[in-house]
């Protein structure tokens, strides 16, 4: 059977399209991998290139910021691949949203739309921040020495959901997910005496993915509008349901402390945050048995970084709890916590 000449030149530009891909994805000189696991020392590495792997993590995982951006780099030729690669698929070389969403199918990549030919999309052009600064921020009994904010801040209670949801209950009112407890926490901090302040920044609105890249904008505001914060808390709630206990004549749900780490990225003072996580544990262990779950720790930093020796992740129950157990569980840390800061803190100096 004979071959016609246009069906020659049709394999032939087929097989140059397949040869020019593989150029770019194995000629081009790998760059270094990047750690992603391992207690300060990598145990396993990822064979993608740096560039690649800190934007697209960095928008996903907590405290892998962004880094300045480079554009992807191929081999003479390259762009004759994409055109044909995307064409025919969803993955575009170079376009690191196309890779995202062909390997990670739960990930809605055009909401955010594709990324252009040359650099990397930045944060910024992820998750616009209000003009203006600080939103939603409320201070309550005087100069603020606490700060109080929440990452994961749609995270609600199974009562809360919607009829016939899937998955892990979230909510748009912030009287009914985690903002709630943080705000709790705040007033029963004020009715003790504590200056502090409480941002309702919706962190999470775009979902999981930049929630800890929004959240560390909105504590570092925080930190540099009232520089009198002493303590920076991050309010949650935790995946698992880990019961309550009864306290007085209330049943306040049971607390996690979680402490950030440097597993995956530069923390170096660390220790210090770790070191006032269990001062917290000990005091709640001994005004309120039973209040406490435990303190664990966190392969990546949490935003913790930011105030060494003064950051708190505080897990507050679990999907199945109450608002009223929630806010029950926060008035015993805000009690327990401002027992730390009366006998711990040093006396003003006199300007």
């Amino acid at each position: 059977m004979k071959t016609s000449g246009g069906a020659l030149r049709l394999l032939a530009a087929w097989g140059v399209a397949v040869a020019l891909v593989l150029a770019t994805l194995v000629v081009r000189p790998a760059g270094p991998s990047v750690p992603v696991s391992g207690g300060g020392v990598s145990e396993r590495s990822l064979p993608l290139p740096p560039t690649f792997l800190r934007w697209a993590l960095g928008s996903g995982l907590p405290t892998l910021g962004i880094v300045s951006p480079e554009p992807f780099v191929g081999v003479t030729g390259a762009s004759v691949a994409a055109w044909i690669v995307g064409g025919l698929t969803s993955v575009v070389p170079g376009d690191a949203l196309s890779v995202v969403g062909a390997t990670l199918p739960g990930v809605n990549v055009e909401e955010v739309g594709r990324s252009a030919a040359g650099p990397w999309p930045s944060a910024q052009s992820l998750a616009p921040q209000p003009e203006g600064g600080l939103s939603g921020v409320l201070v309550l009994g005087g100069t603020p020495r606490v700060g109080v904010y929440q990452t994961n801040s749609r995270d609600s209670f199974t009562w809360a959901a919607p009829r016939g949801a899937v998955g892990e209950p979230v909510s748009n009112d912030p009287m009914k997910n985690v903002t709630a407890v943080g705000l709790a926490l705040a007033r029963a901090l004020a009715a003790d005496g504590v200056g502090v302040v409480h941002s309702s920044t919706v962190n999470d609105a775009g979902g999981v993915l930049g929630a800890y890249v929004n959240s560390a904008r909105t504590a570092s505001s925080l930190l540099r509008t009232y520089p009198t914060i002493r303590y920076l808390v991050d309010v949650d709630r935790g995946t698992a349901n880990v019961g309550t206990v009864q306290v007085g004549n209330r049943r306040a749900a049971r607390v996690t402390l979680v402490v950030g780490s440097a597993d995956r990225l530069p923390n170096p003072h660390w220790q210090e945050n770790q070191s006032l996580a269990e001062r917290l544990a000990a005091e709640m262990q001994f005004l309120y048995p039973g209040l406490l779950v435990g303190v664990e720790p966190s392969p990546d930093r949490l935003n913790q970084q930011l105030l060494p020796g003064g950051a708190l992740t505080i897990e507050v129950g679990g999907p199945s709890n109450t608002l009223a157990e929630e806010s029950a569980a926060a008035a015993l840390v805000a009690q327990s916590l401002g027992h730390i800061m009366s006998t711990n803190e040093p006396a003003p100096t006199a300007p």
